[in-house]
Parts: structure tokens; C-alpha cells; sequence
């Protein structure tokens, strides 16, 4: 059986990888860039993978009352202010606080199972945090050398080669 507090602090797992779910799948709809979208893609499967899950867990403790609560279908992303560089670190954000309420429920966490649950969930969102700061990092060095070549006129270095 599950403490009240545990439940109470699941609901809020639930709900943050149902979130994430959503919001990832929205933001690979908007990215065109198919390595990318795929990332995004398979991150929102594991979020959906994770919350149905938990959700079971919740059952076999005879919890059947519980209901996500939807949330993301307030975000204020849109299409004509969307930037990849953006995208990247909203999802960092959001991974980072599934990772503090993995963090959290694991502490406060007596059944030994469902501890070792959330700790395989959590060595999962934790290499998600990592693929997504490797992402950025790339995203930035790509940005700046875009840049770097903004500041030259390409005909003229190409002008100047064949000299």
C-alpha cells in the first residue's frame, strides 16, 4: 500500500510527465528540423510511457479516482515566436522539475519496488537532462558560427580564394 503523502506527491509526477508528454509532442510538431523533431518525439513517448505507469501503480494501490489535470493546454507557445533554441531550454526546464519530483518521491518513498520505480525513472530523465544540455550546446555553437559567418560576405571570400 501507498503512503497518502506518496499518492498526493505521485499525482504530482503524473501530471508533470503528463505535461511534459503534451508539450514535447506539440513542440516537435513545430520543429522542422527531423533529427530534432525525432528527439522530441521519443521524449514525449517516454514522458506518456512514464505517466501511464505511475498510473498503475496508483491502481494496484486501489487509486482509481485520480485524473490528470491538463495543463498544457494552456501553453503559450506558438508557431510565429518559435525558436529551436527556445524549445530546447523550455524542455530542459521542464525535465529539471522531474527530476527534483523524482528526486523528492524517492526520499519520501518506504515500498521498496515502487522506490526502485522511480529511481530507474529517474536515471531516465536524468540522461534526457543530459541529452537535452548536449542539444543546447550544440544549438549554440551552430548559432554562433552562423554568425561568425554573418560577418564576412561570402562572394568576396570566394572572390579573394580564386586570385
Amino acid at each position: 500500500m501507498v503512503d497518502s503523502i506518496v499518492v498526493q506527491k505521485m499525482h504530482n509526477v503524473i501530471n508533470a510527465e503528463d505535461m511534459t508528454s503534451k508539450c514535447f509532442k506539440y513542440i516537435a510538431e513545430l520543429i522542422k528540423n527531423g533529427r530534432i523533431k525525432g528527439k522530441f518525439l521519443s521524449l514525449s513517448r517516454v514522458a506518456q510511457t512514464n505517466r501511464d505507469s505511475l498510473k498503475r501503480v496508483l491502481e494496484q494501490s486501489y487509486i482509481h479516482n485520480f485524473s490528470v489535470e491538463g495543463k498544457c493546454e494552456f501553453c503559450k507557445l506558438r508557431p510565429e515566436n518559435f525558436s529551436l533554441n527556445g524549445a530546447v531550454d523550455f524542455a530542459l526546464e521542464v525535465t529539471d522539475y522531474a527530476v527534483t519530483y523524482y528526486k523528492r518521491l524517492i526520499k519520501m518513498c518506504e515500498d521498496s519496488a515502487l522506490k526502485k520505480i522511480l529511481q530507474g525513472m529517474l536515471k531516465e530523465k536524468l540522461e534526457q537532462r543530459n541529452l537535452l544540455k548536449e542539444e543546447r550546446s550544440f544549438e549554440l555553437k551552430r548559432a554562433a558560427q552562423k554568425d561568425l559567418l554573418s560577418c564576412y560576405c561570402l562572394p568576396q571570400i570566394v572572390s579573394l580564394l580564386w586570385k
